[in-house]
Protein backbone atom coordinates (compact mmCIF):
# COMPACT_ATOMS: atom_id res chain seq x y z
CA UNK A 1 0.00 0.00 0.00
CA UNK A 2 2.85 2.38 0.73
CA UNK A 3 4.44 1.96 -2.69
CA UNK A 4 1.12 1.91 -4.54
CA UNK A 5 -1.31 4.14 -2.61
CA UNK A 6 -4.91 4.38 -3.68
CA UNK A 7 -7.08 7.18 -2.32
CA UNK A 8 -10.32 5.24 -2.71
CA UNK A 9 -8.90 2.19 -0.96
CA UNK A 10 -6.69 3.79 1.69
CA UNK A 11 -8.57 6.87 2.90
CA UNK A 12 -11.89 6.67 4.70
CA UNK A 13 -14.69 8.99 3.73
CA UNK A 14 -14.40 12.45 5.33
CA UNK A 15 -18.13 12.28 6.08
CA UNK A 16 -17.49 9.82 8.93
CA UNK A 17 -15.73 12.58 10.91
CA UNK A 18 -17.91 14.09 13.61
CA UNK A 19 -18.94 17.61 12.70
CA UNK A 20 -18.40 17.22 8.94
CA UNK A 21 -21.97 18.01 7.91
CA UNK A 22 -22.50 21.06 10.19
CA UNK A 23 -19.06 22.30 9.18
CA UNK A 24 -19.94 22.19 5.48
CA UNK A 25 -23.17 24.04 6.20
CA UNK A 26 -21.24 26.70 8.12
CA UNK A 27 -18.74 27.14 5.28
CA UNK A 28 -21.63 27.49 2.81
CA UNK A 29 -23.10 30.20 5.05
CA UNK A 30 -19.70 31.93 5.29
CA UNK A 31 -19.54 32.01 1.51
CA UNK A 32 -23.08 33.38 1.19
CA UNK A 33 -22.55 36.01 3.91
CA UNK A 34 -18.94 36.81 2.87
CA UNK A 35 -17.76 36.10 6.43
CA UNK A 36 -14.14 36.68 7.36
CA UNK A 37 -12.38 33.56 8.65
CA UNK A 38 -9.52 33.44 11.16
CA UNK A 39 -7.44 30.28 11.48
CA UNK A 40 -5.57 30.00 14.77
CA UNK A 41 -3.08 27.17 14.51
CA UNK A 42 -0.45 25.55 16.66
CA UNK A 43 3.15 26.64 16.13
CA UNK A 44 4.57 23.18 15.47
CA UNK A 45 4.93 21.54 12.06
CA UNK A 46 1.53 19.86 11.89
CA UNK A 47 -0.15 23.00 13.25
CA UNK A 48 1.45 25.26 10.65
CA UNK A 49 0.68 22.82 7.85
CA UNK A 50 -2.91 22.45 9.05
CA UNK A 51 -3.36 26.20 9.03
CA UNK A 52 -1.83 26.63 5.58
CA UNK A 53 -3.78 23.77 3.98
CA UNK A 54 -7.06 25.02 5.47
CA UNK A 55 -6.32 28.61 4.41
CA UNK A 56 -5.48 27.59 0.85
CA UNK A 57 -8.63 25.51 0.55
CA UNK A 58 -10.93 28.15 2.01
CA UNK A 59 -9.33 30.92 -0.08
CA UNK A 60 -9.81 28.77 -3.19
CA UNK A 61 -13.52 28.76 -2.35
CA UNK A 62 -13.46 32.56 -2.19
CA UNK A 63 -13.29 33.23 1.55
CA UNK A 64 -11.16 35.92 3.18
CA UNK A 65 -8.82 34.07 5.58
CA UNK A 66 -6.24 35.26 8.10
CA UNK A 67 -3.71 33.02 9.87
CA UNK A 68 -2.64 33.38 13.51
CA UNK A 69 -0.34 31.40 15.78
CA UNK A 70 -0.08 32.04 19.51
CA UNK A 71 3.29 33.22 20.73
CA UNK A 72 4.71 30.26 22.63
CA UNK A 73 6.53 32.53 25.11
CA UNK A 74 3.74 35.04 25.74
CA UNK A 75 0.73 32.73 25.33
CA UNK A 76 2.02 29.25 26.11
CA UNK A 77 0.62 26.18 24.40
CA UNK A 78 -2.69 26.03 22.61
CA UNK A 79 -5.44 28.51 21.90
CA UNK A 80 -6.16 31.23 24.41
CA UNK A 81 -8.94 33.67 25.18
CA UNK A 82 -6.82 36.70 24.23
CA UNK A 83 -6.14 35.42 20.72
CA UNK A 84 -9.75 34.32 20.26
CA UNK A 85 -11.00 37.74 21.35
CA UNK A 86 -8.46 39.53 19.11
CA UNK A 87 -9.47 37.74 15.91
CA UNK A 88 -13.18 38.26 16.60
CA UNK A 89 -12.58 41.96 17.31
CA UNK A 90 -10.72 42.12 13.97
CA UNK A 91 -13.90 40.91 12.26
CA UNK A 92 -13.72 37.12 12.05
CA UNK A 93 -17.16 35.52 11.96
CA UNK A 94 -15.76 31.98 11.78
CA UNK A 95 -12.78 31.09 13.98
CA UNK A 96 -10.96 27.85 13.27
CA UNK A 97 -8.58 26.24 15.74
CA UNK A 98 -6.22 23.94 13.82
CA UNK A 99 -4.20 21.24 15.58
CA UNK A 100 -5.37 22.21 19.04
CA UNK A 101 -8.47 23.03 21.01
CA UNK A 102 -10.12 19.74 21.93
CA UNK A 103 -9.03 20.22 25.54
CA UNK A 104 -9.22 24.04 25.63
CA UNK A 105 -12.87 24.74 26.37
CA UNK A 106 -12.31 28.14 28.02
CA UNK A 107 -10.01 29.54 25.34
CA UNK A 108 -13.04 30.77 23.36
CA UNK A 109 -15.02 32.89 25.83
CA UNK A 110 -18.77 32.26 25.80
CA UNK A 111 -19.55 35.94 25.11
CA UNK A 112 -17.86 35.62 21.70
CA UNK A 113 -20.44 33.13 20.44
CA UNK A 114 -22.92 35.93 19.68
CA UNK A 115 -20.31 37.39 17.28
CA UNK A 116 -18.56 34.37 15.76
CA UNK A 117 -18.68 30.60 15.39
CA UNK A 118 -15.92 28.21 16.41
CA UNK A 119 -14.65 25.15 14.55
CA UNK A 120 -12.09 22.96 16.30
CA UNK A 121 -10.09 20.85 13.83
CA UNK A 122 -7.88 18.66 15.96
CA UNK A 123 -6.42 15.16 16.23
CA UNK A 124 -5.34 15.10 19.88
CA UNK A 125 -6.98 12.82 22.40
CA UNK A 126 -9.77 14.47 24.38
CA UNK A 127 -9.57 14.53 28.16
CA UNK A 128 -12.16 12.06 29.42
CA UNK A 129 -12.83 14.25 32.47
CA UNK A 130 -13.01 17.66 30.80
CA UNK A 131 -15.93 19.02 28.78
CA UNK A 132 -15.39 19.68 25.10
CA UNK A 133 -15.41 23.24 23.76
CA UNK A 134 -18.63 24.63 22.31
CA UNK A 135 -18.84 24.83 18.54
CA UNK A 136 -18.22 22.39 15.72
CA UNK A 137 -15.56 19.83 16.58
CA UNK A 138 -13.88 17.63 14.00
CA UNK A 139 -11.64 15.13 15.71
CA UNK A 140 -11.25 11.47 14.70
CA UNK A 141 -11.05 10.46 18.39
CA UNK A 142 -14.61 11.61 19.10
Amino acid sequence: RFLEPDVERDLPSPWILPGAVPLCRRIERALADRDAVAICHDYDVDGIMSGVVLARGLRALGLSVSLHAPDRFDNGFGPNAGLSRLVVEQGARLVIWADFGTTHRHAFPVDLFNRADLWVCDHHLPDAHAPLPHGIITNPWL
